[in-house]
């Protein structure tokens, strides 16, 4: 067997292999890692801002028991969040959030 039947044999095999074995991208779990909170208030609307303070811009508000997905949360007091499809701001006082795991195969009652 001559050294450009091996290469072409090898480049075939991997060919191959490439289309049998997809390749999938491995991203960071903390990138994505992201919750779902409920805004939380008494009266009015929450103020979403374009940064984590009231200095910031406002670019819109959210109405009580609506859903966010909350990026992260930070000391300072405040969530990065998605709205409108952006990141955003909201003070994190004003946030619910729930952070338990159930097992999918049992059913619970609450009383």
């Amino acid at each position: 067997m001559n050294i450009q039947t091996l290469i072409k044999s090898l480049i075939a095999f991997i060919l191959v292999l490439s289309a049998v074995l997809p390749f999938n991208v491995i991203s960071s779990s903390a990138a994505t890692a992201s919750k779902v909170g409920w805004v939380s208030i008494d009266s009015g609307s929450l103020t979403v801002r374009s940064g984590p303070g009231t200095s910031y811009k406002k670019v819109g508000s959210l109405k009580n028991n609506v859903s966010v997905t909350v990026y992260s949360q930070a000391k300072n007091g405040w969530s990065q969040i998605g709205y409108q499809k952006k990141k955003a701001y909201v003070a994190s006082q004003h946030l619910r959030m729930y952070s338990f795991l159930q097992d999918k195969t049992k059913i619970y009652t609450y009383k």
